[in-house]
């Protein structure tokens, strides 16, 4: 508390605090608001399995962020959060996650200013350390006692019952009924198949109706959409540019400019790369759009369609499987993978099935078609929003390489 009334009298937080913090406490162990793996910053933290800050000051309302309610309540009372996994020492195991929160103080003029000077503190990161090996304990300890109570509601052992015999011949204790003799309770019926899929399908239909959380704002301000369209702009005119210089230098008089199907210039353009430009400067804090997202994801998804493809296209492959099923599932099979490896990148399903359903020049490029136009053309879009993002100063990417 003390934390939060020097905030308030330096103005960096608003009057009415304590409500706010009670309702960001009663979000945080409400189960209509539990994060599931991946989502929120428990989730990037899950995924990651390291240590993981945000700088909430700086912190734009983006799309993956826009439903969660805690995130929201956190940006009025905290400037900082950590996310600390908490690991076993000898697997790696995650068990949980834990959240700490700083309250406000002074802002700084530069993004990122405020939480890279605490990660970079040894004192901070050991606290961290400590406190994540305390909670890892405290869980094995949980579930220890949760084990013995357990064991204590069961049937002693035969040593015990003989114990208590020959006590009780000797006169020691009394010869009331021991724990042995006493009627187990009687462990709860087990429901029937019914009540269990009448429980689920009703469970199953609230959850159409939504999470009682706070709707997103209705957009952004001026200077976010002006630097959004600024650099969504340059990034694929780049792309086009190339595109068309490439075109006019290969052409060499001929009409069509192609040659036995191949085209007689570097195929660069693809529309998928349309939405990868949208989403590098409309949400550049989106973990979704991340260097490592954008080229690991789009390898992974069209590694996956040229696969698919020789099992499709009885001119390369065997044909074995229809093309209208080939076709999904090669970016369903990408998604598989970049799921599991924590590359997921939406635009790159896109890119499979552009490759899937294209024209005999786009297939016959094979694998070169992963180098150009696919991580050439992610390389420009991506090499554009280093540059143009960190100009702005409320704009900061990427998060991590």
């Amino acid at each position: 508390p003390e934390a939060f009334e020097e905030s308030q009298e330096e103005g960096y937080i608003k009057p009415g605090w304590e409500s706010r913090l009670t309702r960001f406490m009663k979000q945080a162990s409400s189960k209509l608001s539990w994060y599931e793996k991946g989502k929120g910053f428990p989730g990037a933290v899950w995924g990651r399995k390291k240590l993981d800050w945000h700088d909430l000051s700086f912190l734009p309302d983006d799309d993956f962020l826009a439903g969660d309610p805690r995130v929201r309540s956190a940006k009025t009372l905290f400037d900082i959060s950590a996310g600390v996994p908490v690991l076993d020492p000898d697997t790696g195991h995650l068990y949980a996650v834990m959240m700490f929160y700083r309250a406000k103080k002074k802002k700084m003029h530069r993004i990122n200013a405020n939480w890279k000077a605490l990660s970079k503190n040894p004192n901070v990161r050991e606290a961290f350390s400590h406190a994540a090996e305390m909670a890892y304990y405290a869980l094995q300890m949980q579930e220890s006692i949760s084990h013995f109570e357990f064991l204590n509601q069961s049937k002693p052992t035969s040593a015990g019952i003989d114990v208590t015999l020959d006590l009780e011949e000797e006169g020691m204790i009394s010869k009331e009924p021991s724990v042995s003799e006493q009627k187990e309770p009687e462990l709860e019926a087990p429901k029937s198949f019914l009540t269990t899929m009448q429980h689920f399908w009703i469970k199953y239909f609230k959850k159409f109706k939504g999470q009682p959380t706070q709707k997103p704002t209705k957009g952004h301000t001026w200077l976010f959409v002006i630097w959004t369209i600024f650099g969504s702009f340059i990034s694929f005119l780049c792309v086009t540019g190339v595109e068309q210089a490439f075109r006019r230098i290969s052409f060499d008089g001929e009409e069509l400019g192609f040659k036995q199907g191949k085209p007689l210039w570097p195929l660069v353009l693809i529309n998928s790369m349309a939405a990868v430009a949208g989403m590098l400067f409309a949400a550049p804090t989106s973990p979704l759009i991340q260097p490592r997202n954008v080229i690991g994801g789009h390898i992974i998804t069209c590694s996956a369609a040229l696969c698919v493809d020789y099992l499709s296209n009885p001119v390369r492959g065997i044909g074995v499987i229809p093309t209208w099923v080939a076709t999904p599932l090669a970016p369903a099979i990408g998604v598989f993978i970049m799921c599991k490896v924590g590359l997921l990148h939406p635009p790159a399903c896109a890119a499979a099935v552009i490759f899937m359903v294209g024209e005999p020049e786009v297939k016959n490029m094979d694998w070169l078609y992963i180098i150009c136009p696919v991580c050439f053309d992610c390389a420009i879009l991506t090499s554009f929003a280093v540059v143009i993002n960190n100009l702005s100063p409320d704009r900061t990417y990427p998060l991590y390489w």
